[in-house]
């Protein structure tokens, strides 16, 4: 009877620590789910905040190009305003010079009409000559101004920058053709270092007066 009961406590004491094992196990496997749990929770969040980042990452490479080409484009932009006032005065300048030779230009001629036989036939011949050539000479220069620098290729090119009425008054008796003269330089006004030394116009051949030296 006594072995009987030995056995039958033996038996239970088993089952008791195999139960006790059995729920310990479990707790560890809820437990280590749970931490399962968390640490994919951590993960995704993780994750999240690193697409976050990304973003304002690529957000802010994209502002700083934007307010660089901004920037270049601001600039540009002043560049372009000093250019144009200064071109503007330009051809301010050069209209109020040619309308002030077109006016000194009318002296010679009235005196030529008053007083034909006290004028000096080289002399008035010489005038006319450089008077054409300023007027071109401005003419060519307006040109320059309009097109970004480049001198014309032909006179004809630059042909409304001359009034005709100016010219004629400019050179009084004496005609001028522009077959009689050549330019001198086509290239860009940029590259002019010193705009006195550097002729534009110039004649092919000697000009006559109309005596015929």
């Amino acid at each position: 009877m006594t072995s009987t009961k030995l056995k039958v406590f033996s038996i239970v004491g088993l089952l008791a620590v195999f139960a006790f094992l059995y729920w310990q196990q479990q707790q560890r496997i809820k437990h280590l789910t749970e931490d399962n749990a968390a640490l994919r929770a951590q993960i995704k969040q993780l994750a999240q905040v690193q697409q976050e980042n990304q973003r304002l990452a690529d957000e802010l490479k994209s502002t700083a190009e934007r307010t660089q080409k901004e920037h270049a484009e601001l600039l540009r932009l002043r560049a372009q305003t000093v250019t144009l006032k200064q071109t503007a005065q330009e051809n301010t300048k050069l209209k109020a010079e040619r309308d002030l030779l077109a006016k000194q230009a009318k002296t010679p001629a009235l005196t030529t009409e008053e007083s034909p036989e006290e004028e000096n036939a080289e002399k008035k011949f010489a005038i006319a000559k450089l008077q054409y050539g300023r007027h071109w000479g401005l003419a060519l220069m307006m040109y320059a101004n309009d097109n970004k620098g480049q001198f014309p290729a032909s006179f004809a090119a630059a042909s409304h920058y001359v009034d005709p009425d100016q010219l004629r008054t400019a050179t009084g008796t004496y005609e001028f053709k522009e077959e009689q003269f050549e330019l001198a330089y086509q290239g860009l006004q940029e590259d002019i270092k010193d705009s006195s030394q550097t002729i534009l116009i110039k004649e092919k051949e000697p000009l006559q007066r109309a005596d015929g030296q």
